[in-house]
């Protein structure tokens, strides 16, 4: 049997870093090697020294001093021209010549580099400029036109040189939904032919299960997790209180509750928030640890996803992977037509979509009748878990390194 193919894999952030963006890479990482591949992770992430991840190397982020040289020019490009953390810039300088001295050792080929944030991307394009190795740009969330990036006019512009730069010079450029690949070839039509489609997905070793519920008075709808900028709840906090107004529905009988940071839009929302407060059918608490999160969610009676509010967003939220393991109701606020609308229908889970900017009456009856809904857990649609296995689509991404490296 022929030894694993090496191949550099650059996530800045990666295991034991807790952000729901270090679940894709990490798949990767954990799956590639049954497809004959051993990838080398570069990442920012500190490891833990007492139980280290094979083949991973950490490279720091440094963050210069103000007043030096370096850490002024620093501090100007990534606050006026480009939108990055501070030291993520310089982080990609910082990496080139560890990662030469591995491709040294190893003979890695391929690079495999996924953002956000960019840094993995740009760091990726100096190897594939000094070295010449095929490169695969994965996009967990597009670039340009990305409504949580800074809508600052030298940012978005900024956005699109880079979008170019990479397109330009990557080997292979993956989608994470068929919106955004499709904005892609509309965009760089030339490009077309390097563009891939692969979807976020949950891992099979990792799935969350549903625990028995609690004895309560009330039936529990959850939403763990921060909400800022676009993304907010507030279609459903007004038809609750709508509802609890117009009798409808038994102040009593129902509670959501909100686990997490809160900002952005939803602070519109704070006078009916205030009113489902007095009536206990609102709970807003701090944000939790994942495990504790996760225990949180396998007990509700119902689960809450927010979509971005717009005519088509182009993401699906994580949640949703974690939720049709769990198998109990899902409400969602979405767009008709989009990715997470389309998902929902196919999973299996009962669950009923809100629909942006849907008459008031329509979106009360819908929710009253969601309410109604069994929280016993049903297992998701068997082609569902087919198309979403992580384990099926780092498979998906071998065949692509195999295209490189034939």
């Amino acid at each position: 049997m022929s030894a694993p193919s090496p191949t550099l894999l650059i996530a800045h952030c990666f295991p034991p870093c807790v952000q729901v963006g270090v679940h894709r890479p990490w798949r990767f990482y954990k799956y590639l090697p049954s497809y004959g591949y051993r990838p080398l992770v570069c990442t920012s992430t500190p490891q833990d020294p007492r139980n280290p991840l094979p083949d991973v190397t950490c490279l720091e982020t440094r963050i210069r001093p103000k007043f030096s040289v370096e850490g002024f020019f620093d501090r100007i490009l990534t606050y006026s021209v480009f939108h990055l953390e501070l030291g993520e810039l310089r982080w990609t300088w910082d990496c080139l010549s560890p990662l030469i001295q591995l491709h040294r050792q190893t003979g890695f080929r391929t690079v495999l580099s996924t953002s956000p944030p960019l840094s993995g991307h740009l760091a990726a394009l100096r190897l594939k400029r000094k070295l010449g190795v095929k490169w695969i740009a994965d996009f967990r969330d597009p670039l340009y036109g990305n409504p949580f990036r800074d809508d600052q006019m030298l940012h978005r512009w900024m956005d699109g040189v880079m979008e170019r730069t990479i397109f330009k010079h990557a080997d292979i450029l993956i989608a994470n939904t068929d919106v955004v690949l499709e904005s892609w070839k509309r965009r760089y039509p030339g490009y077309a032919g390097k563009m891939q489609l692969l979807w976020n997905g949950f891992d099979p070793e990792e799935q969350v299960r549903a625990r028995p519920i609690p004895p309560r008075p009330y039936r529990l709808l959850g939403h763990v997790g921060s909400i800022y900028n676009h993304r907010h709840p507030g279609i459903i906090i007004e038809s609750l209180a709508r509802l609890a107004a117009s009798r409808q529905l038994a102040p009593g009988s129902v509670r959501f509750v909100q686990q997490g940071y809160m900002d952005g839009a939803f602070e519109q929302y704070a006078n009916r928030r205030n009113e489902l407060k007095q009536l206990g059918m609102l709970v807003e608490n701090d944000t939790v640890t994942p495990a504790e999160a996760r225990k949180i969610l396998s007990e509700v009676d119902l689960l809450v996803l927010i979509d971005t509010p717009g005519e088509r967003p182009s993401q699906v939220p994580a949640k949703l992977f974690e939720y049709v393991q769990i198998g109990r109701p899902i409400l969602a606020c979405t767009a008709a037509g989009s990715p997470v609308d389309r998902l929902l229908a196919e999973c299996g889970i009962p669950n009923t979509r809100l629909y942006y900017g849907s008459p008031a009456e329509e979106i009360d009856a819908k929710l009253l009748e969601f309410l109604k809904l069994p929280s016993d857990p049903v297992p998701m649609a068997a082609s569902f878990a087919g198309k979403f296995d992580g384990r099926l689509q780092t498979g998906q991404l071998a065949r692509m390194l195999d295209t490189l490296t034939a």
